[in-house]
């Protein structure tokens, strides 16, 4: 305490302690900010979609977030009446429909509910149906658009009425894979490499005499770009069933198996070096009912069972095939 000209001031202690106070009180009200549930689905004006959305998907860091919704009060002119692709931009507080075409052509019923978005938010991938002229038939196809550019890419280019699914996204947004087929050759898996034109296909090939069978399908692709595994399902000759996973490696065009003899194993997620491959299993009993999440070290070998819950699987065979 100090005296001037009659006056009695406090020193630093009661000063010290009231910063003290405010940073206290700012630090909660931080924190309460960090744990609060944000609103995704809603417009640049933070109005609320007025209908159903799903799928999000996050860049790495949680910036954006890419989602598909039925919602027509998202962004102005959305008039087409069918679910649309957007992104909302958590930090400028923006939502941008992005299943657009480079015309401004909207998407059609056929809306593919599968997307992915790159690491750094940039290109977002999807499925959906007449964004491009020349895409005529009535099957969803593979879109890639670019949010720096503000275009948007049709990658399968294909009328072969054809569908699409599995899709996925190396993080740097540069590979894309995907499954497709039709009633002719119903399980194959296409591998692109955007920015050298590399193309990958694991075709499918149909049991006869002599020759043994294969479907490929529920591909994914490591993040940084250099594994893809997939589950293969083998029709033999002479006679019998086999699912394995396996994974091609890009860089040597080289086959390995990564579990073999499991019933209906699906890959779900790759690590982004590749390491550890996260995948469900529908056991060996397609109506068991038992439905189990694994997850495999493929350095090590090491299995272990992550979590397990009793569901019947789809009547018509577990999601991600044909």
């Amino acid at each position: 305490m100090s005296r001037q000209r009659g006056v009695v001031r406090v020193g630093g202690p009661r000063r010290s302690s009231a910063v003290l106070a405010l940073v206290a009180v700012f630090t909660v009200a931080a924190e309460a900010r960090a744990q609060a549930i944000e609103r995704i689905s809603v417009s640049s004006a933070g109005v609320e979609a007025n209908d159903s959305s799903e799928r999000p998907r996050l860049s790495a860091d949680g910036r954006y977030v890419a989602f598909v919704s039925r919602a027509s009060n998202l962004v102005a002119g959305d008039t087409n009446g069918f679910a649309d692709v957007f992104v909302r931009d958590r930090v400028l507080q923006t939502t941008e429909l992005v299943s657009i075409g480079n015309g401004g052509q909207s998407t059609t019923p056929n809306v593919a509910y599968d997307l992915r978005i790159s690491d750094d938010g940039r290109y977002v991938l999807f499925g959906a149906n007449g964004l491009d002229p020349a895409d005529t038939d009535a099957n969803p196809d593979v879109y890639l658009r670019d949010r720096l550019l503000g275009t948007t890419t049709w990658i399968t280019t294909s009328n072969l009425d054809e569908w699409y699914s599995d899709l996925d996204l190396s993080a740097d947004g540069r590979t894309v894979v995907h499954s497709h087929g039709n009633l002719l050759a119903p399980g194959e898996v296409t591998i692109r490499r955007l920015d050298t034109g590399q193309v990958w296909t694991l075709q499918d090939v149909a049991p006869s005499t002599g020759v043994n069978g294969r479907d490929y399908s529920s591909p994914r692709i490591s993040g940084d770009g250099r594994f893809v595994d997939y589950t293969v399902e083998h029709f033999f000759a002479s006679g019998g069933f086999a699912v394995r996973v396996e994974r091609l490696t890009l860089a040597t065009n080289v086959v390995t198996v990564l579990l073999s003899d499991r019933y209906n194993a699906l890959p779900h997620e790759t690590s982004f070096d590749g390491r550890h491959l996260l995948f469900t299993d529908f056991g060996f009993e397609v109506l068991s009912g038992s439905t189990s999440l694994w997850r495999f070290d493929t350095q090590t070998g090491d299995l272990q069972r992550v979590d397990q819950r009793q569901i019947p699987p789809p009547i018509f065979g577990p999601p991600g095939g044909f």
